[in-house]
């Protein structure tokens, strides 16, 4: 619960039995969702922006395309498609979508005073801001990580899985250290 205000160049509005079933905002969509904080575990106002915006109201699901870009409470996420479950408050990105851009966008999560996080898909949850990175690679401190699977335990814990760390900057690192399992304390 909570007020949503978006806008765009042109917005398609379907209704079913007299109620908006689905809206789709095109060209420089952009909106602001500001949570009811006495109805919702989210506090802070969800600023988005795609080309494309897709709602579909009933079944409380989002969908960002090309372009898309969502900043949370000093986070920020940039996918070529992300999807958001209003009913969880999970979003989950992607390099792009089959239905919009032939264009990829690797996801690419950013929080505040912390190296950006890449990967091939992204699953975070906006009430823990808690999230799973699948094939991801960070950079923290003066090494850089890559793993199957970066999760966030706390805000200072980072767990990763298959992983391998060095602190050579090239793409293929001259030398590096392999686990199966990794724990990052910052």
């Amino acid at each position: 619960k909570g007020e949503n205000q978006v806008s765009g160049d042109s917005i398609i509005i379907s209704f079913n039995e007299n109620q908006i079933n689905e809206l789709e905002v095109f060209g420089g969509a952009e909106g602001t969702y500001n949570p009811d904080s006495s109805e919702n575990n989210i506090t802070s106002p969800i600023l988005y922006e795609a080309e494309k915006i897709h709602y579909m109201l009933k079944i409380k699901e989002t969908n960002l395309f090309g372009k898309s870009s969502i900043t949370h409470d000093k986070t920020n996420l940039k996918a070529g498609h992300i999807n958001i479950n209003w009913n969880n408050s999970i979003l989950n990105a992607y390099p792009n979508s089959i239905n919009w851009s032939d264009e990829s966008s690797a996801p690419v999560i950013k929080e505040s005073n912390k190296d950006p996080m890449t990967g091939e898909q992204m699953t975070y949850n906006l009430n823990s801001k808690k999230g799973r990175i699948k094939k991801g690679s960070t950079k923290a401190d003066d090494g850089y990580y890559k793993g199957n699977k970066i999760q966030n335990e706390t805000s200072n814990t980072i767990f990763i899985e298959n992983s391998t760390y060095t602190t050579c900057d090239l793409d293929i690192a001259h030398f590096h250290f392999e686990s199966h399992n990794m724990k990052i304390i910052q």
